[in-house]
């Protein structure tokens, strides 16, 4: 693709359009995701190891999603958990989780998303996550702000230290080892089984940061952008870089800087 064919492509780009247009769309996915979870029939198979699966509902959501993107931007680079990989020389790359938190699905819990990350050139511009059982819409454009069913999201200042704070863990086989000083040195822990719902936590106020050892490019493309916007922070475990062509890559989202530096002191320990 020419540097002009480049430059046109990036200035047909509207987020706030492709948020529109996702909405209805994510909802319309939402009811036959909660269709296939009432119904029973999860038709579940294993992946890497017992512990990673993946539901008919995660392959219908993935191609429901990427045939829509592919739709509205046929140029644009896809790619997704369940191993959608359509590329490009665009700028533009969708990062999608058809649903994060599927051992949750498929228990019948309510706490699992469909999440969408947008990216150009590498940079976070729009990141989407819809939660079908709890009805709520979450989303973020890069320098406008982060927002849950329509209603802002803003984390207020704070010097809230670790022994004060609530926070969420989601560890790896092989880091185990973590939970106990982050246990000992904070309020409480808690492990919700999806990194996009502990996100909503954290970005409703619930609790004051994140912590996970393995997350998914998958699991925090979007998540990390909607933190951001809501004035939060996303780090690495050794400093801020957040590499979402790695594999695996251990994050924290928290409140706030300080709480990044005491949550990175015990990981790193």
């Amino acid at each position: 693709m020419s540097r002009e064919s480049i430059e046109s492509h990036k200035a047909e780009f509207d987020p706030e359009a492709a948020v529109a247009l996702l909405k209805p769309f994510l909802y319309d996915i939402g009811e036959k995701v909660l269709a296939i979870q009432s119904s029973g029939n999860m038709a579940v198979e294993t992946k890497k190891d017992f512990a990673d699966i993946v539901t008919r509902a995660d392959t219908l959501c993935e191609a429901m999603l990427t045939a829509h993107i592919r739709a509205q931007y046929p140029d644009h680079r896809i790619r997704g958990e369940e191993g959608t990989d359509v590329k490009s020389e665009s700028p533009h790359e969708w990062i999608i989780d058809p649903i994060d938190g599927t051992t949750n699905f498929a228990n019948g819990m309510e706490l699992f998303s469909i999440s969408a990350g947008l990216y150009e050139s590498g940079e976070g511009q729009m990141g989407v996550m819809y939660f079908p059982a709890l009805k709520k819409f979450v989303y973020a454009i890069k320098g406008k702000g982060a927002w849950v069913n329509e209603k802002r999201a803003a984390f207020q200042p704070t010097k809230k230290k670790l022994q004060d704070s609530l926070i969420s863990v989601g560890l790896k086989r092989g880091t185990e080892k973590l939970f106990e000083p982050l246990r000992a040195r904070s309020r409480n822990v808690l492990a919700g089984g999806s990194f996009t719902a502990e996100s909503l936590w954290l970005i409703e106020g619930k609790i004051d940061a994140c912590v996970y050892s393995g997350a998914t490019p998958y699991d925090c493309a979007a998540a990390r952008i909607i933190v951001e916007e809501a004035g939060g922070v996303a780090s690495g475990f050794k400093d801020g870089t957040i590499n979402l062509n790695d594999e695996e890559i251990p994050i924290i989202l928290a409140k706030s800087p300080d709480l990044v530096r005491e949550l990175q002191e015990i990981v790193k320990g």
